[in-house]
């Protein structure tokens, strides 16, 4: 029996209705068109300003955080919008703010999804269940090509999206179920995801967890794919991707996320191997805190065995922690213990180059044997240097890393040279003195050519471009990094390609070149490389400001300020709260003091003393 036939009445009112048409005028609203339309009006979702506007009509006194926060949760849904007033309005006593904090975890909201399920196809109801997992937005392009891979949530096998996903994801963006965030990102209603995922089977929500995790690594994002690993119970796999990968996702400001996740895991459920890593990562990121004596209980009587590499690490950590509480002699048992298990390891590698000479020697080739015992000697003085630079005593480094150069230049052991001179640049760029850093970078730059080795010497270039931008010598900084990020896109790296596009699209605004900079910028934004975004906005609201665009530059210098306030990246909310500051003030914002004076607290905890003295002259003007 067809649905017409079903229902016979309807079927005649839908005739009835199109037998009008060129008789009478006609307005119809609804979901879906049945009948061809002159003209056909799309309604739009609710913006800020109407969200606020609906709110005071009913007299419902919110703050402009918790009318953001009601857009959030709704997408300007109006029938949303209006279920979150009911709430409030059947909430005696409560604020406006408490009501939305309990709206994702509110049943008033099950009957609206178990409605719309049924009403849902299967291929958009399975696309909402896996998007219900993602904290935060998930790559538009995991469901939007046809020929990437994803995971059956059944199985958590890895096979071919079919088009069906792209079209799921596409109705469910016009039905405004989904969101794009308009930097290749796609998320549920929050009204709707935890209620969506507290509905699902154990069982489900952990194969959905292992999908997401799939689809964070693959795109490099570890950290994200750390968390959805733990809450599919996989604590081991969660460790040991984030330990591998920990100095990238450091860099690119995940610390203080991947702590909150790494505390919450107990040592008792893992074998000793994985205990081992989660001590010396949750010390690491306890370090970047600020918290010694965190660091000092993750890691103090831990049993290591004999050679482990690791314990150099954890010695470090903990005289480094020691030190920091003012306790030198502990911290001095701390670097002897980590200098003595270095010996080990070093003494490991130079054994094989004494034995092998020795090889040499028995076969009275002296020249060869000679060779063997040199490279031992540039082995333990690199390795000498090394260790003092990760413990701050960089003068000493200079010197073995000098020492091993020599004995590298001696030898013609090229990529010991192109080493040393690359080491050195670091040493002197972390000491500020920026043309010997130049210097050396460019030797090493030499000697990787003369090997023929590419990557190495757009590294090392790459390197030379850090520090022209830290000198303020924009105009070489730009043909450096031009010719870097050059090579890095015909390889594909996706880390370098963000670096240095980052890096051109800076140095452009800081020479006054606007359509340069915005290039550059919205390169970086294309890239996976979600490290560099924050700055890449800070540059593109730069270029709104100079294109006069003022309300696009305050939005998206705001943007970068929530970004920043995510990764805790203090360095460079400090200037996102100083241009914010400056936009409000120009617009007789009252909230432009505030502003100023968060960026004078920052500059003030990072020791700019030039930038306080600036921003608080400025202040000043205001209070006059």
């Amino acid at each position: 029996m067809t649905q017409a036939e079903a229902r016979p009445h309807h079927t005649r009112l839908l005739e009835f209705i199109d037998s009008l048409r060129g008789h009478s005028a006609m307005i119809l609203i609804g979901q879906r068109a049945f009948w061809e339309s002159d003209s056909v009006f799309s309604l739009d979702g609710l913006d800020l300003a109407q969200i606020r506007t609906f709110l005071d009509a009913r007299q419902i006194p919110h703050t402009e955080d918790e009318a953001s926060a009601l857009l959030r949760f709704t997408g300007g849904n109006p029938r949303l919008t209006e279920l979150c007033i009911a709430l409030y309005q059947t909430s005696p006593g409560e604020s406006f703010g408490d009501v939305l904090a309990q709206v994702p975890n509110s049943h008033a909201l099950l009957p609206l999804w178990l409605r719309l399920e049924r009403r849902l196809p299967v291929a958009e109801r399975q696309l909402l269940q896996r998007l219900s997992v993602f904290r935060s937005p998930a790559p538009i392009d995991a469901w939007r090509n046809a020929d990437v891979e994803t995971v059956d949530v059944e199985t958590a096998d890895v096979e071919t999206a079919d088009v069906e996903t792209a079209d799921a994801l596409a109705q469910l963006i016009q039905r405004r179920l989904v969101q794009e965030d308009g930097l290749g990102g796609v998320s549920m209603l929050p009204a709707l995801s935890e209620i969506v995922f507290a509905e699902l089977p154990a069982e489900t929500q952990e194969d959905l967890h292992l999908y997401a995790a799939h689809i964070r690594e693959e795109r490099g994002e570890y950290t994200a794919a750390a968390y959805h690993l733990h809450q599919a119970g996989q604590l081991e796999d969660a460790i040991s991707l984030w330990y591998n990968h920990r100095e990238d996702e450091i860099h690119r400001g995940q610390a203080a996320t991947a702590l909150a996740l790494f505390e919450q895991i107990s040592l008792r459920r893992l074998s000793r191997t994985r205990q081992k890593e989660l001590r010396l990562l949750r010390a690491e990121l306890y370090q970047l805190t600020g918290a010694p004596a965190q660091v000092i209980e993750s890691l103090v009587d831990v049993d290591w065995d004999t050679h482990d590499e690791a314990q150099v690490d954890a010695s470090l950590l903990l005289g480094r922690a020691y030190d920091r509480q003012g306790r030198s002699d502990q911290a001095q048992r701390g670097y002897a213990q980590g200098l003595a298990a270095a010996e080990k390891l070093m003494a490991r590698t130079v054994e094989l180059h004494v034995q092998r000479g020795l090889v040499y020697l028995h076969e009275r080739d002296m020249q060869e044997a000679w060779l063997e015992v040199q490279k031992a000697r540039y082995l333990a003085e690199n390795m000498t240097g090394t260790l003092h630079e990760q413990s701050g005593r960089l003068d000493d480094a200079l010197a073995h890393y000098e020492s091993a150069l020599a004995i590298a230049q001696e030898i013609n052991y090229l990529a010991g040279v192109a080493r040393s001179f690359h080491n050195l640049g670091n040493v002197y760029s972390r000491q500020r003195r920026l043309d010997q850093a130049v210097t050396y970078y460019t030797q090493s730059m030499t000697t990787h050519e003369t090997m023929g080795n590419r990557v190495g010497l757009e590294v090392a270039r790459s390197g030379i471009v850090a520090n022209y931008m830290q000198a303020g010598r924009y105009a070489e900084a730009v043909d450096a990094a031009a010719r870097a990020l050059t090579f890095f896109q015909s390889v594909g790296d996706s880390f370098w390609i963000a670096v240095n596009a980052s890096n051109l699209a800076e140095a452009h605004i800081e020479l006054g070149h606007i359509e340069e900079a915005e290039y550059y910028a919205q390169l970086v934004l294309d890239e996976e490389a979600p490290h560099s975004h924050p700055y890449a906005l800070f540059t593109l609201a730069r270029v709104r400001h100079a294109q006069a665009r003022t309300e696009d530059a305050r939005f998206i210098f705001d943007q970068a300020r929530r970004l920043a306030e995510m990764n805790d990246d203090r360095y460079l909310l400090a200037y996102c709260w100083e241009e914010i500051g400056k936009l409000q003030r120009a617009a007789d914002d009252p909230n432009a003091g505030a502003s100023l004076q968060q960026a004078i607290d920052l500059f003030q905890a990072l020791k700019i003393h030039a930038k306080v003295a600036e921003i608080s002259t400025l202040a000043q003007k205001d209070d006059v």
